[in-house]
């Protein structure tokens, strides 16, 4: 089992690339284009999406990992931490925050 791994790190590193694998981050930023951009454009950004997570090479390691991951290992799931989870974390500023301050600020503001 710890040789598959190393397989799986060596073939990791020999591709020498660091591809962002967060579904819920690529279709909430597709979602935000919805309607910003031309059918056509959101079209080629679906597309895209797919081949990422049908067709690129790394997704084979990538389930592959995923497996052994389920399966408790503590080694993939490490591995799995250093290859495909994004190193930041963005986050999309709606407006949300600021306009429940505002709300809350006008709602209480005989009380403060």
């Amino acid at each position: 089992m710890k040789n598959k791994l190393s397989k799986l790190e060596q073939l990791l590193k020999d591709t020498n690339t660091k591809q962002e694998f967060n579904i819920v981050e690529d279709l909430k930023s597709l979602a935000l284009s919805y309607g910003v951009v031309k059918s056509r454009e959101f079209r080629k950004k679906l597309n895209a999406l797919i081949t990422k997570y049908e067709s690129d090479e790394l997704t084979a390691i990538r389930q592959a990992l995923i497996k052994k991951c389920q399966n408790g290992d503590t080694q993939a799931i490490k591995l799995y931490a250093d290859y495909f989870k994004p190193e930041t974390v963005t986050t999309v500023d709606d407006g949300l925050i600021e306009a429940l301050e505002g709300a809350g600020k006008e709602a209480f503001k005989d009380e403060i």
